[in-house]
């Protein structure tokens, strides 16, 4: 079947509901405190939270959840709905995995603030123009300063690396000094990555099954997580992959809901990018400007990641599964 045009309609990630179980409680520590890691190389939540870093969420709005008071600076609908509340959830749901402050449901980054791109309409459909005109929003047109921008969203088209949305994505992390994390597909096939995460610069996210526990000895690749190659040299992709199973968050309404899929684990990355920046941030590294610190956490983030799969980077894990705990040390 012949690939749709990037420029139609861009087809929110798609998830399942299920049974609801316990689970930001599981994904978080998996990747921060898991069962048998080294306990001094545990993440400090006591001093790095992501307080002072800004993410974007791309999607379909943003809930005034009550888990995330306090945590959403401004946000703009780009999709004529006139709101950028989340009729959908979606938006909401990823929100939450980042910056949730429950005591039970708590994000991995509870201190980022959000900014709240709406560009995905109440079915969870959008298009690249919306996008485009919300990141030039986000980033040119307000006095806050942007870090990361994460996408729970892709199209069906040729993923090769030159086609005009990837090519945005890169030219945005190039110029702008950001980061951009996108989710990789729920199509489960060899070569199957959604546009744009087929962008050079982009960290493209599969989805881990972390099987309801904190250790990370059962856990394996989800069977609808899209892997690659991309359709030109081939490349490496997804990136680097995080739990996106059965995930439990913030619902646009009262409440939590569970939902699956890369678009789960999508925001696992971004909210670990806030706080590596972060950590950096205090931390600064001699010789090191901060306009370099998107190319810098990244390289931490895939090659501290656990190998999974085949020895090295392959097309279905990346360079593997994200590891917090390896990259404290």
């Amino acid at each position: 079947m012949k690939k749709r045009s990037v420029y139609s309609q861009i087809l929110r990630i798609k998830y399942k509901n299920s049974i609801i179980k316990t689970r930001l409680t599981v994904s978080v520590p998996s990747i921060t405190n898991y069962t048998g890691c080294d306990p001094n190389f545990r993440w400090d939540y006591s001093k790095y939270n992501g307080s002072g870093i800004t993410i974007a969420v791309v999607d379909t709005g943003i809930y005034n959840h009550t888990a995330l008071s306090g945590r959403v600076l401004h946000g703009k609908d780009f999709t004529g709905s006139g709101t950028a509340n989340d009729t959908d959830g979606h938006g909401t749901h990823v929100a939450g995995i980042i910056a949730s402050n429950h005591p039970l449901y708590r994000g991995v980054a509870p201190g980022v603030s959000l900014i709240n791109v709406k560009a995905l309409g109440s079915t969870g459909v959008g298009n690249s123009f919306w996008v485009i005109e919300g990141i030039e929003w986000a980033l040119i047109q307000n006095n806050f300063s942007v870090d990361i921008i994460t996408m729970s969203a892709g199209a069906t088209a040729e993923a090769n690396g030159t086609n005009g949305f990837a090519c945005f994505v890169d030219y945005i992390v190039k110029y702008f000094n950001v980061m951009w994390i996108n989710a990789a597909g729920n199509n489960g096939a060899t070569a199957s990555i959604d546009v744009p995460g087929d962008a050079y610069n982009c960290i493209t996210v599969g989805n881990i099954d972390d099987k309801n526990t904190i250790n990370r000895d059962d856990d394996s690749i989800s069977s609808t997580s899209s892997r690659g190659p991309t359709d030109d040299i081939p490349r490496i992709k997804p990136d680097i992959c995080a739990p996106g199973e059965n995930i439990i968050s913030c619902n646009n309404g009262l409440g939590f809901v569970q939902k699956s899929g890369t678009s789960m684990a999508t925001p696992h990355v971004a909210g670990a990018a806030a706080l590596l920046w972060q950590y950096y941030h205090k931390n600064p590294i001699f010789g090191i400007s901060e306009n370099y610190y998107p190319m810098l956490i990244k390289a931490i983030l895939l090659h501290t990641a656990e190998d999974m799969g085949t020895p090295g980077p392959d097309y279905t894990y990346g360079f593997g599964y994200i590891d917090l705990v390896n990259a404290n040390k």
